[in-house]
């Protein structure tokens, strides 16, 4: 068995109404190593119906240590007028990867 326990801050992130082209607030996603081993490979990408309306910035490394974290903020800049969705999908080591959050946000 596998030994890292990947454990995300939330599940869901919402980001209400940004018009078309311009970038929301970003917001944060911290990933904590909740396991007794190093949390390794760790790749962080968005995906889903609309990925290209969501981006990622991070300061995770490839590995995490035993109880460390770091973080992942996402920003919403909607290309199209409607509710838009995503997914921000963290892959790993950890007994319960991948880990995922759903992104949403919509346009005025």
């Amino acid at each position: 068995m596998i030994d890292p326990v990947a454990h995300l801050s939330t599940g869901n992130l919402t980001f209400g109404i940004v018009k078309v082209g311009e970038s929301g607030a970003a917001q944060p996603v911290t990933l904590t190593n909740i396991g007794s081993t190093a949390l390794t490979n760790i790749g962080i990408a968005v995906a889903g119906a609309d990925p290209n309306d969501f981006s990622q910035t991070t300061n995770c490394a490839a590995s995490l240590g035993v109880k460390a974290s770091c973080t992942i903020e996402v920003t919403f800049k909607p290309n199209a007028r409607a509710l838009r969705s995503g997914k921000l999908v963290i892959t790993d080591n950890a007994q319960n990867g991948p880990q995922s959050v759903s992104l949403l946000g919509t346009t005025d």
